[in-house]
């Protein structure tokens, strides 16, 4: 881990110890404790947003042949794992979901769609928080949380539309003419062919709206399907909440913690912002941080299987990790 991503997790650390002495580790675990073995319920039901994700990254194949469902599944698996559970800032896991699909003669179709569906996952993320920020107008939020929701919607917003401006700058051959200096050991031009390519491939995905339109659906379904997990545990906790507070407590809290993608896994982030968030709609703190628990049980559940696999893809085929 470098010395910046070490100062980032050191960072959420602190903010993850003052959010706990705030309100009370030990009544916080009393809560985690009433869903018992019905934390396991979260495993098999993330395969519902899984699958919502892997649609939304299908979708987007259009040049070639589309591939299995069960390959997109798999790498949309460990992609999430990556990102969960690794110092990766979000999105070296959309690297690693692009290089198991990618083919040894290096597929450029893989590496087109997995710009576009990050760049969807952030274009959906700002719809979805602005859905929550309307619903929260029926609650009386004071001004200052009002100045910080604009704020992070102007951030987010500047993320989408510099994603959106790069991809048609040819961001990968940008960065393959910055990189190429560190990859000595390639012919010369080969990674400048193989970069032009990819954002060849990327204009012409967003000349074709109907994939687009595709995959955006998908990704919206699954930041829906995401709420239902929300709503799902408040409710096995004994704690319920409506449709609505749920949309409330997913779409913003996955605005902070994707804005806080230089803290490794979002530490303290998470927590920090579902407390705030959950007092804004009047809940308790000791819930909210419970139910911040149990989503990172849940990313342990299924993410350290998918590393696990990871490994395992990676030891039963050598010479294609290698290339």
């Amino acid at each position: 881990m470098s010395k910046t991503r070490l100062i980032s997790l050191l960072f959420g650390l602190v903010i993850l110890f003052w959010v706990f002495q705030s309100v009370g580790l030990a009544q916080v675990l009393i809560s985690i404790k009433k869903l018992g073995w019905r934390t396991l319920i979260l495993a098999p039901f993330f395969i519902i947003p899984t699958t919502m994700a892997s649609l939304a990254w299908r979708s987007l194949f259009t040049i070639g042949k589309k591939p299995a469902f069960t390959r997109i599944f798999f790498a949309t698996w460990v992609g999430l794992a990556c990102n969960w559970l690794l110092p990766v800032a979000q999105i070296g896991g959309e690297l690693v979901k692009a290089r198991l699909l990618s083919r040894p003669e290096l597929d450029a179709e893989p590496w087109s769609t997995m710009v576009l569906d990050k760049t969807f996952q952030v274009i959906t993320q700002i719809f979805f928080t602005m859905l929550g920020l309307g619903i929260l107008m029926r609650y009386p939020v004071g001004a200052t949380f009002w100045w910080a929701s604009a704020f992070g919607l102007l951030i987010l917003s500047v993320i989408g539309t510099v994603l959106i401006c790069v991809q048609k700058w040819g961001f990968f051959l940008i960065s393959a003419k910055l990189l190429q200096p560190l990859f000595k050991h390639s012919k010369p031009g080969d990674m400048l062919k193989v970069a032009k390519s990819i954002d060849n491939q990327v204009i012409l995905l967003h000349e074709k709206p109907w994939p687009l339109v595709q995959a955006f659906s998908w990704r919206l379904g699954f930041r829906f399907c995401m709420a239902g997990e929300i709503y799902l545990i408040m409710f096995l906790m004994g704690s319920p909440v409506t449709v609505g507070e749920a949309i409330v407590l997913e779409s913003l809290g996955q605005a902070v913690r994707m804005m806080a993608f230089f803290i490794p896994a979002g530490l303290g982030a998470q927590e920090g912002a579902l407390a705030l968030i959950g007092a804004s709609l009047g809940l308790p703190s000791i819930s909210c941080l419970a139910l911040s628990i149990a989503r990172r049980m849940r990313e342990l559940m299924v993410g350290l299987p998918g590393l696990v696999a990871l490994w395992g893809s990676q030891v039963a085929s050598p010479a294609k990790v290698t290339r």
